[in-house]
């Protein structure tokens, strides 16, 4: 196990302990101090959605998960105001920023449920073929890794994208909701 597959596996259950944290920390800063309580709440927020997405993205299959397991949560974050304050949205801006968050918010959850059940509670789906094309994406929000296997493009993980090369021949398992390359064995 590579650091950044053990970094995935604890990502979450670190990311608890902050929150804690910041909870604890609210209650005792809030009347003193909010402007620095609201500034390392939002420096930790988004120092962890940089390591979730530059760091550990799609190194591995927990790393694959996280990133589900994010969608689901941003989008619960934008549906679960909308029960609470469904009597405050009145007028024109009110449904128009309520019907902004529900779009969002099934979006992001109804995204990161697929690409969670289908890669990790289905069962997976078999492909044998030929690389084609073997490339690298880096951008601002991460790596991406990609493979052609005869003419279809599938994502990949680092794991399975450092094995091979263009012009193997290979079966490799795919996960039914992203269409992510969890393994690839040589034939």
């Amino acid at each position: 196990m590579t650091f950044i597959e053990g970094l995935a596996i604890v990502f979450w259950p670190m990311t608890s302990v902050v929150a804690i944290f910041l909870v604890w920390l609210w209650r005792r800063m809030w009347r003193v101090r909010p402007n620095l309580f609201v500034f390392i709440a939002v420096f930790t927020s988004i120092f962890l959605t940089v390591l979730l997405f530059k760091v550990i993205g799609h190194e591995s299959a927990a790393g694959v998960l996280d990133l589900g397991v994010f969608d689901v949560l941003l989008g619960a974050f934008f549906l679960v105001p909308l029960f609470f304050a469904r009597r405050r949205l009145r007028g024109a801006k009110g449904i128009a920023a309520g019907s902004i968050a529900l779009v969002f918010g099934l979006l992001f959850f109804g995204n990161g449920s697929r690409n969670l059940i289908g890669d990790f509670v289905l069962s997976r789906q078999y492909v044998v073929g030929t690389v084609e094309k073997i490339y690298e994406n880096s951008g601002r929000s991460g790596r991406y890794y990609h493979v052609y296997i005869n003419g279809q493009h599938h994502p990949t993980t680092a794991n399975v994208f450092a094995q091979l090369r263009r012009g193997d021949r290979i079966r490799a398992e795919i996960g039914t909701g992203s269409g992510t390359i969890y393994s690839a064995k040589p034939l």
